[in-house]
């Protein structure tokens, strides 16, 4: 069997293989070595490795809250994209997967030269690290889970606390805007128009104002159209022309630019307005006509 040597760690390798599975080194141009006595590795070069790999297990940056938020939010904007990126381009190796490594290269240095009391007690204390790194690794990665979900908890009991003041600002507004309607129908009644529209603006929302606008002017002109007609049944032609040529449906909604300026709803308002006018107008005429 054709092997390498790889000349960071000094792991054997195969031949076909480019990159050092322990260390990561490119071994492309390494010569290789043929071996057909055994597969078995070397005690230095066995005990190089799983060295190597304790060192890089050290390396290996600890789990922190601000990191581990910061990858989820990157992960989840670039849809993974930046996992691939950190494992295929930056190199970067989880604790798990050089973990892995290791206890393999412990399990095959215990197969080769367990029997030896030696690198048996040698094997033993690097087990010992391994297993005390293990613990370590595992502990700061379950208080920075801690850390994390404790800062999700929190944000969701904000977001739902936002939420509710919201719905209750909403509901206060709602009984706010039902109050304001109700003044300003007393001051319909009353004929206290400038008043109830100064107060129409009051409300929340500019549909409700809107609303509230149209109402208040339909109001007034139903009003003055009915008073044109009473002085033209009591024959005071003159001023019901002149409570007639006061009366005039003010556009609410009117864009700032454009030919087609007024809303199509306005419109209709202002047809339906100067056809009661000129109906008024019609039998002020007849009325003058006659006499």
């Amino acid at each position: 069997m054709e092997t390498k040597k790889c000349p960071n760690c000094r792991a054997i390798i195969p031949s076909l293989t480019n990159v050092c599975e322990y260390c990561d080194t490119t071994v492309e141009n390494v010569p290789t070595v043929s071996d057909t006595s055994s597969d078995k590795p070397s005690l230095d070069s066995a005990i190089n490795v799983l060295e190597h790999d304790l060192v890089k297990l050290k390396g290996v940056p600890a789990p922190s809250i601000g990191k581990n938020l910061i990858t989820a939010i990157l992960t989840y904007f670039t849809l993974g994209l930046y996992l691939v990126f950190r494992k295929k381009v930056l190199k970067e190796n989880s604790f798990e997967v050089i973990e892995a490594i290791a206890t393999k290269n412990v399990r095959n240095l215990r197969t080769y030269y367990g029997d030896n009391t030696k690198v048996k007690a040698l094997i033993n204390e690097l087990e010992e690290e391994l297993d005390s790194l293990k613990n370590l690794h595992k502990k700061k990665k379950r208080n920075t889970n801690i850390g994390c979900l404790s800062i999700v908890i929190i944000f969701i009991l904000i977001l739902i606390g936002s939420i509710q003041e919201d719905e209750e600002k909403r509901s206060q507004n709602k009984i706010d805007d039902a109050v304001i309607h109700a003044k300003i129908d007393s001051l319909i009644e009353i004929g206290q128009y400038n008043k109830a529209k100064s107060l129409s603006v009051t409300l929340e929302g500019y549909d409700e104002d809107k609303n509230a606008f149209k109402k208040i002017q339909k109001s007034k002109i139903d009003k003055h159209l009915n008073s044109a007609k009473e002085l033209i049944l009591e024959n005071k032609l003159d001023q019901a022309e002149m409570v007639l040529i006061d009366i005039i449906w003010e556009p609410i909604d009117v864009k700032d630019y454009g030919e087609d300026r007024i809303s199509t709803e306005d419109k209709e308002m202002i047809k339906i307005i100067d056809d009661k006018k000129q109906s008024l107008m019609n039998m002020i005429n007849k009325k003058r006509a006659g006499n």
